[in-house]
């Protein structure tokens, strides 16, 4: 029986984004609002105990005026084996 390959999954860089956020004089609650989620989804998010939906990745990109996915976003689990 064959293990099913399991996408990489999205973590966010959460150093990178408090820099961010910080330059942009906004709070992780403010960021939330702006990307349209709860404060608490917020924080999952930046913990890594979730990973960011398409839509809200490109929504967090908007909202730190980033244009390149790597400054906020690794991919976890990308070369492994």
């Amino acid at each position: 029986m064959t293990a099913k390959a399991r996408r990489p999954r999205v973590r966010i860089r959460t150093r990178r984004v408090y820099e961010l956020l910080e330059q942009l004089n906004l709070s992780q609650n403010q960021l939330a609002e702006l990307v349209g989620v709860s404060s608490g989804y917020m924080s999952m998010l930046l913990t890594g105990r979730r990973s960011p939906s398409g839509a809200a990745r490109r929504r967090l990109q908007e909202a730190l005026s980033v244009t390149e996915f790597g400054e906020i976003f690794e991919l976890e689990g990308a070369n492994d084996a």
